[in-house]
């Protein structure tokens, strides 16, 4: 009625309210099928107005009146009350985006002001545009990883530019907002700490320009000459090895101590330039120590291998030796697994291949890789139809085999064959012994050697590269590599005589041989030269005593 109207809806409502029990029936009834809004309010309802929440919310009020409907005061969370703050767009400080920084103070060292601040592990930074207070941790915190985080292991000088990413960004009622920043690359924090939304899975595309992990954190662009002058030390770190192979010495420096090794031992050395050890496996003897008519010069007597060390590639832990060592392939887990189950077996496989009875010619007495292929020639020209072969040691790739064969009268042709611990590879194709693989080069691989030794070189340049990179860069690329000079004469005679050679010297001024004084003249002397007894052709003699005498304990064993 007009009366009812006049008293206002919630009046109205009351009265229907002291006639009726039922009152959220009656309501639900009387609001949503009779009710008039343009008859009740004198104005029509609007288009932008939800109708339904107006209703919920008019019942709510009539049956509990006197109910404060207000929402719970909550302090806003850190995040919504840093976006309050920051004018800067909200995506900008997302978990996980990249942002610049500039360097305010490295907390690890003491402060340049004079006042007195605990140390700790921690760079504070000025981000922008914004130059919000941020930081980032120098070092990892327990149970997360050993030492420095990689590329924080130094002094961060103030106003440097550095890359990194957001891990929070947050503000309190009580103090400024700030940021903290990480500049860890380590995969495993990109999968734990900003994984790909639902929201971004429709947009992420894995490729290359997406991966996260290859942004390069930390000093943002640093130069060339930074990287590596950072290589440089750490190629060179001192090294806390005990062990009895490990000598660490230079090139030149460990080939005089291997000529005193005895034949099969091996030595461990840091490479000075690249990030690996380098283990020197003696495979021929130099008449150092070694009892064999087989003599070389202790430049040839070792065949290298590459130790890769997975897991320390810190710097508070790159001291020591890496609990994994990785060499051709396979994974050891210190030293003495290596010589036993990398180094033993291939001195045991070059003792059979030495012991073959097709090993070089006459019963093994000719194992000179021109005689053997000037006899190899011979055979076959005399006997075309039988395939001639003979194996030896390698001449150029030591501690590996030669395979020389020749067939129709044509010129001998050589083959590569590879000494490993599992046995020997010939064009690739494994073989347990050396009998298998002559015996298979029999019957089908002579007939497929020109194809098989193709895809062999490819294979070959293949795995060339691959230990390029597992190598690393040279660290002293810009270096040149020592050239082998020494302070003998240029002359075979003794005494004085004037300073001439290649590069310096009297020299006339034209095309003709240099002008030297007459050496001074170095008497009679006993021919000198030989290591040991002359040989007759195809026998062997007792060689005379050298080195060391008998029972004189040796230092190397």
């Amino acid at each position: 009625t007009d009366e009812d109207l006049r008293g206002g809806i919630v009046a109205k409502a009351m009265r229907v309210y002291q006639k009726e029990q039922n009152l959220k029936q009656r309501l639900d009834n009387l609001i949503w099928e009779d009710w008039d809004w343009a008859k009740s309010v004198g104005k029509p309802f609007t288009e932008h107005a939800n109708a339904d929440t107006f209703m919920e919310f008019l019942i709510r009020e009539v049956l509990e009146p006197f109910k404060d409907m207000r929402h719970e005061y909550y302090d806003p969370d850190k995040e919504t009350l840093f976006k309050l703050i920051v004018a800067d767009p909200s995506d900008n400080f997302c978990t996980g985006a990249l942002v610049h920084a500039v360097v305010d103070r490295d907390l690890e060292y003491p402060d340049l002001n004079g006042r007195d601040r605990p140390a700790k592990a921690q760079v504070s930074v000025k981000v922008l545009p914004s130059m919000l207070r941020g930081s980032f941790p120098k070092q990892y915190r327990v149970g997360q990883g050993e030492g420095y985080i990689a590329g924080a292991n130094r002094t961060f000088a103030q106003n440097e530019t550095i890359m990194a990413r957001v891990r929070q960004a947050k503000a309190d009622l009580d103090r400024a907002a700030t940021v903290i920043l990480s500049i860890d690359p380590d995969p495993g924090l990109y999968a734990k700490e900003f994984p790909i939304t639902d929201t971004d899975a429709w947009y992420y595309v894995p490729v290359d320009s997406e991966n996260w992990t290859k942004t390069r954190l930390g000093l943002a662009a640093p130069t060339v000459d930074d990287e590596l002058r950072q290589l440089k030390k750490w190629v060179r770190r001192p090294r806390n090895i005990r062990h009895p192979n490990w000598v660490d010495n230079n090139h030149g420096l460990a080939i005089k101590a291997i000529d005193m090794y005895p034949l099969g031992n091996v030595l461990f050395r840091p490479s000075k330039r690249f990030d690996v050890i380098v283990a020197m496996l003696k495979v021929r003897a130099t008449d150092g120590v070694d009892m064999d008519e087989d003599i070389v010069d202790p430049k040839e007597c070792f065949r290298p291998f590459d130790v890769i060390e997975r897991g320390n590639k810190t710097v508070s832990s790159g001291f020591e030796l890496a609990g994994e060592l990785e060499v051709d392939g396979v994974t050891y887990k210190d030293f003495d697994e290596i010589i036993a189950r990398h180094m033993d077996p291939i001195m045991d496989n070059l003792r059979l291949l030495r012991e073959h009875p097709r090993f070089g010619l006459r019963g093994g007495t000719i194992t000179t890789r021109a005689e053997v292929r000037e006899g190899i020639w011979k055979f076959t020209k005399d006997d075309k139809k039988l395939l001639h072969y003979s194996v030896l040691l390698h001449p150029e790739l030591i501690g590996h085999g030669m395979f020389i064969w020749a067939l129709g009268g044509h010129r001998p042709r050589e083959e590569f064959i590879e000494v490993h611990p599992a046995g020997y590879s010939l064009w690739g194709k494994p073989f347990d012994r050396i009998a298998d693989l002559v015996k298979w080069f029999k019957i089908a691989g002579w007939r497929n050697a020109t194809r098989m030794r193709k895809d062999f070189e490819v294979a070959w340049d293949r795995r060339r590269k691959e230990a390029e990179e597992k190598r690393g860069p040279d660290a002293f690329a810009d270096m040149p590599r020592a050239k082998t000079t020494s302070w003998a004469a240029g002359t075979t005679t003794t005494g004085l005589q004037t300073p001439g050679g290649g590069g310096g010297g009297l020299m006339t001024p034209s095309q003709y041989a240099q002008e030297s004084s007459a050496p001074t003249p170095g008497g009679l002397a006993t021919p000198m030269g030989a290591s040991r007894t002359p040989m007759a052709y195809g026998t062997a003699a007792a060689r005379t005593p050298v080195g060391l005498s008998p029972g004189t304990p040796r230092a190397f064993l």
